[in-house]
């Protein structure tokens, strides 16, 4: 197996297998990294995720003392795929050259030679396949881990050469599924990012407009038109301020009319319902 150093700890030499890819989602309560099984130096050693000891292998009668029930507990709480063997390399060799032994004495069959459980394969390996996809450890392996995510949109930008990075500059090139794995585990392309460092998560500056234009146009358009305004002749953009900004600076259209000296609308019989009464000088 090859393996990649990786400095957990100070003054000592982890491993990790290949083909995981960092960076790793560290463990919350506990050592290491989701999905990751680190080898010491030697590689006669794992590392327990719970205590941060190493041995030979995590069995149960290890993790008992953690209480779990079983290694498959521990492995979904750590994100292992059910399929993963959480022994040392050189624990590895000795069972393989201990199992070909067995082989070559005629105490075991190859196991190829045919399935000695009875198991129903296809439905046991399409269970365990769909929930593998799910762990860590298989996002490890495939890329998808969301610091790796955001890695990868990190080194995108790069290669553009540009901070402001589009998802459609992600769709056209070869990185297609990116755009929908950031979307799966941030939310929105903005959100990731956001929280890459790629954009900053600025409020929008409210450009604000003094009274004194508003009130100013107020008169113009009364002074032309021979009226006052409404709020229907604001929508249509006839002013140079919309709506929004006159409420923000004023509550309501009467309001501003009353400020530029200007009689308020009326409604007709008092009624909301009626038509509006547009007020002349």
């Amino acid at each position: 197996m090859q393996e990649t150093l990786h400095p957990i700890q100070v003054g000592e030499e982890t491993f990790y297998g290949i083909p995981y890819k960092e960076p790793f989602m560290p463990v919350a309560n506990g050592y290491g990294f989701e999905g990751v099984l680190l080898h010491n130096k030697e590689r006669n050693k794992v590392q327990c995720h719970v205590c941060g000891e190493w041995f030979g292998r995590i069995d149960c009668s290890h993790i008992r003392k953690h209480g779990y029930a079983n290694v498959r507990d521990y492995k979904d709480e750590y994100g292992f795929k059910r399929s993963a063997v959480l022994i040392s390399e050189s624990c590895r060799t000795k069972l393989i050259k201990h199992g070909q032994q067995q082989v070559r004495a005629g105490i075991l069959r190859p196991f190829h030679q045919g399935n000695r459980f009875k198991y129903p394969h296809s439905l046991i390996q399409s269970r365990q396949a769909g929930r593998g996809e799910q762990t860590a450890e298989y996002k490890n392996e495939h890329d998808t881990c969301r610091l790796q995510l955001l890695r990868r949109l990190k080194d995108f930008s790069t290669k553009m050469g540009k901070v402001d990075i589009s998802i459609n500059d992600i769709r056209n090139s070869d990185d297609k599924s990116l755009p929908s794995l950031l979307f799966k585990y941030f939310g929105s392309f903005n959100k990731a990012k956001e929280i890459a460092g790629l954009i900053q998560n600025q409020q929008r500056v409210r450009i604000q407009i003094p009274q004194e234009i508003i009130i100013q146009e107020l008169l113009d358009f009364h002074s032309q038109m021979g009226r006052n305004p409404t709020y229907s002749d604001i929508e249509r953009g006839l002013f140079t301020f919309k709506r929004k900004a006159l409420i923000h600076q004023f509550g309501k259209l009467n309001s501003a009319l009353l400020t530029a000296g200007l009689k308020p609308n009326t409604w007709l019989n008092g009624q909301n319902g009626g038509k509006h009464s547009v007020n002349k000088m």
